[in-house]
C-alpha cells in the first residue's frame, strides 16, 4: 500500500472518531474500541495492498475468517463488525466510497453462555425453608410458591395487589406497565399458600393500615426488592452450604429455573412465552436450549 494511499486511511479513521466524539458524545472507552477495531482492521489490509476505501464484501468476509483462525472471540469479531459497518456507512454518507462493503455481512453469533440452572430438588428446598409457623414465614412461602409457579420477575411479583388475584380460577391478572398484561395461571401449591398468606398472616403484617399491595413487610407496606431479595439470600445461607449454590438463588433464577423446568416435562414454548411476558419468541427459546 503506497505511503500516501496509508496517510488518507489513517486520516479518514483519524476524522470519523473526532466526528463520533464531537457529533454523537460518545464515551471515552467506547471511542477507544472503534479505534482499536478500526485500526487492526487497516494494519490487516497492508499485506494485500488494499486500501481501506478499496475494498468489497469478500475482502471482509476474509478478514473475519482469519480472526476465526487466529481464535479471535465471536463476541470481538461481532463488535469489529459493528464498528466497521458504522465507519463504512460514514464514508458513503460523505461520498468517499460508493458502498457500504458490510451491508449485507452479518456478524458471527457470539458463543452461548448457558448459564447453570437450579434443579428442581434445589428449587423445592427453598420453597419449604420458610418457617410457616410466624407470619413472615407464611408470607416468603406464598412469595417463593407464587414465583416458581408463574416465572413473574420480581417487579411484577411485587406489584400485585389483592385484586388482581381470582382464586377461585386460580389466575392472577398481571398488569406490570413494562410487560405485555397478560392472565396468569398457577397451580395448586401457589394456591393454598397464597390462601393461608390471606387468611392470617397478611391480616397480622396489616396492623390495622390500609394498603392493596397482595405481600407486605413487618410495617405492613408493600416489600421492597431489596427486603426480599435479603429474605431469599436468608434462605439460601439456610439450605445449602455450597457457595456457588447460593449464588445461584435469586429471584430471576427461580424464574429461569420456572421456564427451564416447564419445558423440560413438554409444555409448548408459546405457553412458557406467554406466561413469561416474553414479547419476542427469542426470548423464550434461549431456555429450550437449556433445557436440551
Amino acid at each position: 500500500m503506497p505511503v500516501d494511499s496509508q496517510n488518507m486511511s489513517v486520516q479518514l479513521i483519524g476524522q470519523y472518531l473526532a466526528r463520533l466524539v464531537d457529533k454523537q458524545k460518545i464515551a471515552r472507552n467506547t471511542q477507544l474500541a472503534y479505534e482499536r477495531d478500526l485500526y487492526h482492521f487497516f494494519h490487516w489490509l497492508k499485506p494485500y495492498q488494499l486500501e481501506i476505501t478499496n475494498v468489497d464484501a469478500q475482502c471482509i468476509n476474509r478478514y473475519l475468517m482469519w480472526r476465526t483462525l487466529q481464535g479471535f472471540k465471536k463476541s470481538s469479531s461481532a463488535r469489529s463488525v459493528s464498528s466497521l459497518k458504522r465507519f463504512y456507512r460514514y464514508l458513503v454518507i460523505e461520498s468517499i466510497v460508493d458502498l457500504n462493503p458490510c451491508i449485507n455481512i452479518s456478524p458471527p453469533k457470539k458463543d452461548q453462555n448457558i448459564k447453570p440452572v437450579l434443579s428442581v430438588l434445589q428449587v423445592q428446598r427453598i420453597l419449604d425453608a420458610p418457617n410457616v409457623s410466624g407470619a413472615l414465614g407464611v408470607r416468603d412461602k406464598a412469595m417463593l410458591e407464587l414465583l416458581y409457579a408463574t416465572g413473574l420477575k420480581i417487579s411484577e411479583l411485587l406489584a400485585i395487589e389483592v385484586h388482581d388475584l381470582d382464586l377461585k380460577c386460580s389466575i392472577l391478572h398481571c398488569n406490570n406497565n413494562d410487560t405485555v398484561k397478560r392472565l396468569v395461571p398457577f397451580g395448586g401449591k401457589a394456591h393454598q399458600a397464597i390462601l393461608e398468606y390471606l387468611s392470617s398472616a397478611r391480616i397480622e403484617l396489616l396492623a390495622g393500615n390500609i394498603s392493596t399491595s397482595l405481600f407486605l413487610n413487618r410495617r405492613g407496606r408493600a416489600m421492597s426488592r431489596q427486603a426480599f431479595w435479603y429474605r431469599i439470600k436468608h434462605y439460601a445461607m439456610q439450605m445449602f452450604d455450597d457457595e456457588n449454590i447460593n449464588a445461584l438463588i435469586t429471584a430471576q433464577n427461580l424464574r429461569r429455573a420456572f421456564a427451564v423446568h416447564m419445558l423440560e416435562n413438554g409444555s409448548d414454548v408459546q405457553l412458557v412465552q406467554y406466561m413469561m411476558g416474553h414479547k419476542e419468541m427469542t426470548s423464550t427459546q434461549q431456555y429450550k436450549v437449556t433445557s436440551s
